[in-house]
């Protein structure tokens, strides 16, 4: 039997070999990307830890790590510009992310910067983006082992120091998949408080030609763009 695996989605895994170094930096200046709440994520507004400049070293790895992961798929870097357009954290404790994704970028990643060792891991679920069923659950209710064949999705343990590449528009969650009724933040300004979180880096990346090009698909540069409103 010769065996043809279609369409497979690559997501890449690396570890930081300085994340320690990294860790005590962020425990220093985390309460500078946190509402007055000591909260962080998306809808703080805090979206911009790239532009810190005492980060440079996390977010050259997560850069070196990128470069290796478009290799992988064999894009030519002489054409493709990719920008990072926004970095934030999700700090979070007995709080699932339930099902989303990030259908505005092309490329996001997830660095797991502290991991509490009191409380049950939360997984990190990434959901297929295509149908590999004959019919609807037949895989849950029948398969006897799961392989690349016949499973709908796959889950990553996190660690201090992964960081993972995946498409912006693959739909994913932590935990159950289902966002809980109680949320507990508690006071994340001491430093014993955020010790106690389960803290992730986020961002999401676009592509762009380096410059105008002939072909019909993909953003052209932004030196090519005007604003329309």
């Amino acid at each position: 039997m010769i065996k043809h695996e279609l369409f497979p989605t690559l997501v890449t895994e690396f570890h930081n070999p300085e994340h320690n170094a990294f860790k005590e930096v962020f425990f220093e200046r985390f309460h500078l990307h946190c509402n007055e709440h000591g909260q962080s994520n998306e809808n703080t507004a805090d979206n911009d830890l790239h532009q810190d400049k005492e980060f440079n070293p996390l977010f050259q790895f997560v850069f070196k790590s990128l470069r290796e992961h478009l290799k992988t798929v064999a894009l030519d870097p002489d054409f493709q510009q990719l920008y990072l357009v926004k970095s934030w954290l999700m700090i979070t404790r007995k709080w699932h992310v339930p099902v989303h994704n990030h259908a505005d970028a092309h490329i996001s990643f997830v660095y797991y910067v502290n991991i509490p060792t009191d409380i049950p891991i939360d997984k990190l679920c990434l959901l297929s983006p295509k149908p590999n069923e004959y019919y609807s659950r037949i895989y849950s209710n029948n398969a006897v082992e799961w392989n690349n064949y016949n499973c709908n999705n796959y889950t990553f343990v996190p660690k201090e120091g992964m960081l993972l590449f995946f498409p912006g528009s693959l739909e994913h969650f932590t935990g159950n998949g289902t966002e809980d009724s109680y949320r507990d933040i508690p006071d994340h300004h001491s430093l014993h408080g955020i010790k106690n979180m389960r803290i992730c880096l986020a961002g999401d990346l676009l592509f762009t030609y380096k410059t105008v090009v002939g072909k019909s698909f993909g953003l052209m540069p932004i030196s090519n763009w005007i604003k329309a409103n």
